[in-house]
């Protein structure tokens, strides 16, 4: 599509988006580094201009001391609505020093329709009810990702969380004393929400036998 720095259909998930980070300071590269993936809609028929598609989602280091980096469209979320979007990348340094790339606009990206005709979209994201996201939060261990937080015992305590529409949430984990290693109730996070689960009931094998409704705040 002309305009657009990176084209593809809707729901592909490559090929990937690789970026070179030309604005680093001098002698630094991303050895060390993090880096990650915002994108927003300009506005479509469909979304609202600004809708956050992909926030802060981790990047690969292809080569560090060139400074590529690359971002794996994620199956059924990043792709899932056409039309025109903006991207950006982050780096944050091993000295915490903050880059973006590009610093003076942005990745033009345009996700065009197939041929045989739009496929079905998924959840918009952040826009999730109070219901998907009770649903959502009864699996930690299909949603936490990145660098575990973890107690004496192993337990997760600690974790980002990437719910199923694409938004960036924290898991909070409390430990169970009586079963170490695992956790009674813990917390996420949705933009301004908080979903808590509260304590489960364990049966005398450690086995969860109680489960309250999570509570939406």
């Amino acid at each position: 599509m002309s305009g657009a720095d990176f084209t593809l259909t809707q729901g592909d998930t490559g090929p990937s988006l690789t970026n070179t980070f030309t604005d680093l300071p001098d002698g630094t590269t991303l050895a060390g580094a993090t880096v990650t993936l915002s994108m927003t809609s300009t506005g479509s028929a469909t979304l609202a201009a600004g809708t956050q598609i992909i926030d802060d989602a981790p990047c690969v280091i292809v080569d560090a001391a060139n400074n590529i980096v690359r971002y794996d469209w994620r199956a059924g979320i990043d792709t899932a609505w056409p039309g025109w979007f903006r991207a950006q990348f982050k780096a944050e340094l091993e000295d915490g020093t903050i880059v973006t790339s590009p610093n003076d606009s942005y990745v033009a990206i345009y996700v065009q329709l197939p041929v045989d005709g739009p496929t079905p979209t998924g959840p918009v994201p952040g826009q999730a009810t109070d219901d998907q996201l009770r649903v959502w939060a009864t699996d930690p261990d299909g949603h936490v990702f990145g660098t575990l937080t973890r107690d004496a015992h192993d337990a997760v305590i600690g974790a980002s969380w990437l719910w199923d529409d694409g938004t960036i949430g924290v898991f909070t984990g409390t430990p169970s004393v009586a079963w170490p290693g695992t956790i009674d109730s813990y917390t996420v996070t949705y933009n301004s929400k908080t979903l808590t689960q509260p304590t489960m009931t364990r049966n005398s094998n450690g086995d969860v036998i109680a489960r309250p409704e999570i509570v939406v705040s």
